[in-house]
């Protein structure tokens, strides 16, 4: 790995809470993977046991349901993707795909568990991230959620905040089963 890897990884704002050292641990179990505009990392369905941190470039995410296309969003410099190859080994949930050429990070499993072993402080840092985004994500699925089983602002439950997660999914198994 090169001085100029780990000066770009020290940019990136997971790294803005590792030591200089950590930083190092971290940049050993990574492989850098440059991709040019068009490339796709994977495909939903792929499976997969790796997430990437992007480096440089932008990641256009998006799946195929009932052969309809969706665009899920872009992934900018210090986003993460397929975190949650990490933790699942289901099948990749989407495609990522270079929208520009980029620089990408890659740690898979095996690389996760040597950087717990050899620098914890790393390996916490990164698990909290990886968390962090997952949450994020069944928050973003919650409100999406509480959006279509009423579309009325007026009518809604109140801010997730004051409210179990549970409750929109509760809600929405009832409507599911008829009751």
């Amino acid at each position: 790995m090169s001085v100029a890897h780990l000066a770009l990884l020290g940019t990136l704002p997971l790294a803005h809470e590792l030591a200089e050292a950590d930083r190092a641990a971290l940049l050993a179990v990574l492989r850098p993977r440059e991709l040019v505009a068009g490339e796709v990392l994977f495909h939903q369905g792929d499976q997969g046991d790796t997430l990437v941190l992007v480096g440089r470039g932008l990641l256009e995410v998006s799946r195929v349901d009932a052969g309809v296309r969706t665009e899920l969003g872009t992934l900018g410099i210090g986003a993460m993707a397929g975190e949650m190859a990490l933790l699942d080994p289901e099948p990749r949930a989407a495609t990522v795909m270079a929208a520009h050429d980029s620089l990408v990070f890659e740690l898979g499993r095996i690389g996760l568990h040597r950087l717990r072993a050899t620098c914890p402080a790393a390996s916490t840092v990164l698990v909290g991230e990886v968390i962090r985004i997952v949450t994020a994500r069944l928050r973003q699925m919650d409100e999406r959620i509480t959006q279509e089983l009423e579309p009325d602002p007026s009518r809604r439950a109140p801010p997730r905040s004051n409210r179990p997660v549970t409750s929109t999914f509760t809600r929405l198994w009832a409507r599911l089963a008829g009751e």
